[in-house]
């Protein structure tokens, strides 16, 4: 017997209306110290509405962007007063409707560093579209998940495995460890400390399974949908 399709994915983003927020301090300057992460399995189906799907924002961003022949581009905003610093991938290396594995690992204690955009556990050359100024604190804004503030930069498709860590180094080993497939736990083995959300997307649309409590709110949501991300053979 071969069984596919057998977990449902809630985080299904509607390219219209979707968002998953929380308002928690937890998510506050998650990027100065040592650094932060964002690591999310995503499926994209188009690059978003208006032309910039957000997959995560707070003052800082992360969108795709620039469809072309079935593919889309990561980029990343980070908070900064004045200029805001932009990166996005050299070319559109994001597949439309397949899932890929992302992760942005950046340490905003100064200008002068850029963040590593991680595709399927490895690193993405990148181009910088804008040189930041001075950090700006981001603790007057929620984050938002699949969405911008605004509600005009709705994700198309699906995110699932969100995992937010605050204030740590995060390594090639810690990457490519979280890219090995979906939901690896917190705890094994090549993994990172610093953990503030884990948001699998299995469960619920919006349950923190990190121990940190930081449930998200979920608005608009598309139906669970059970797609192939996983494959039990007997």
């Amino acid at each position: 017997n071969v069984n596919v399709n057998l977990d449902p994915v809630y985080g299904n983003f509607n390219s219209d209306t979707s968002s998953s927020l929380s308002s928690d301090n937890d998510f506050d300057t998650i990027w100065d110290t040592n650094g932060g992460c964002f690591f999310a399995w995503i499926y994209p189906k188009s690059d978003g509405e208006n032309n910039f799907g957000f997959i995560a924002s707070k003052v800082w961003n992360i969108h795709v962007r620039e469809e072309s022949s079935g593919f889309v581009k990561l980029q990343f905003g980070s908070q900064h007063t004045g200029t805001q610093g932009e990166w996005k991938t050299n070319s559109a290396v994001i597949p439309i409707n397949a899932w890929s594995h992302i992760a942005i690992v950046y340490d905003s204690d100064s200008t002068s560093h850029d963040p590593v955009i991680y595709l399927n556990g490895i690193s993405t050359p990148i181009t910088e579209g804008a040189t930041p100024a001075t950090y700006a604190a981001d603790d007057a804004t929620d984050l938002y998940i699949g969405n911008n503030p605004a509600g005009n930069r709705t994700f198309d498709g699906y995110i699932m495995d969100v995992k937010i860590y605050r204030n740590v180094a995060v390594s090639a080993t810690h990457v490519a460890k979280m890219a090995s497939k979906i939901n690896v736990d917190k705890s094994a083995p090549d993994m990172p400390s610093g953990i503030r959300l884990w948001w699998k997307g299995t469960a619920s649309t919006g349950t923190d399974s990190s121990g940190e409590g930081n449930n998200l709110t979920a608005s608009n949501m598309g139906s669970e949908v059970y797609d192939a991300f996983s494959v039990d053979v007997y």
